[in-house]
């Protein structure tokens, strides 16, 4: 295994990559993607670097 062949651990949850590839497809408005964000925050289920997001 040579360096950069190892798979890096997911920087996002499931949750918030799966909101934002809705928003990305068209499927939702900024506002309601705004929404959702804040309530996933709420949730806990935000992160960055492996850390939750208050």
């Amino acid at each position: 295994m040579g360096k950069g062949s190892k798979r890096r651990p997911d920087q996002t949850t499931k949750e918030e990559r799966a909101l934002r590839e809705r928003y990305a497809e068209g499927g939702m408005s900024f506002i309601q993607y705004e929404r959702a964000y804040r309530k996933l925050v709420k949730q806990g289920l935000v992160k960055r670097n492996g850390r939750v997001i208050e």
